[in-house]
């Protein structure tokens, strides 16, 4: 029941934020679809528990959530902890792990035939394409940046 409410939650809020009035339908019409399984899940949880959703669910939603881009938040956080790694419940720079340490082990393993991501990017540099948007100028990590970035 909770989960039927949250999805009409969240197609009302993208409803409600959208712009472009076919987007916009498209966003109405999915909350159609979760308000006839919210509806659909209230009556199944009269038959079979005897309870009433205005019960346990709230009598409207709240305001719509806001979508914002998170592109500074994310760039800030690949700049401050792309080192980190797990150091049982510490979070240390990769050269503050011993030789043999199990997350060093633990990639050898998993990476011991290749590194599946860096092959899709090979792929698609070899095919004359980028994998990376660049979407507020240069990564703040060099290693990572688009090649017209780095100098």
């Amino acid at each position: 029941m909770h989960h039927e409410y949250n999805e009409c939650y969240l197609y009302h809020s993208f409803m409600e934020e959208e712009g472009d009035p076919k987007l916009k339908a498209l966003w109405e019409l999915h909350l159609n679809m979760e308000l006839a399984q919210l509806q659909e899940a209230g009556r199944l949880l009269r038959k079979f528990e005897g309870v009433e959703p205005e019960e346990i669910l709230p009598a409207a939603l709240p305001t719509p959530v806001s979508f914002q881009s998170n592109v500074d938040y994310v760039r800030e956080v690949l700049a401050s902890q792309i080192d980190l790694r797990a150091d049982g419940v510490d979070f240390v720079t990769e050269d503050e792990l011993p030789e043999g340490h199990r997350s060093r082990q633990y990639q050898e393993t998993v990476n011991a035939g290749g590194v599946p991501s860096e092959e899709v990017i090979d792929l698609a540099r070899s095919n004359g394409g980028e994998y990376r948007e660049e979407l507020a100028g240069p990564h703040p990590i060099i290693d990572l940046r688009r090649p017209e970035h780095v100098s």
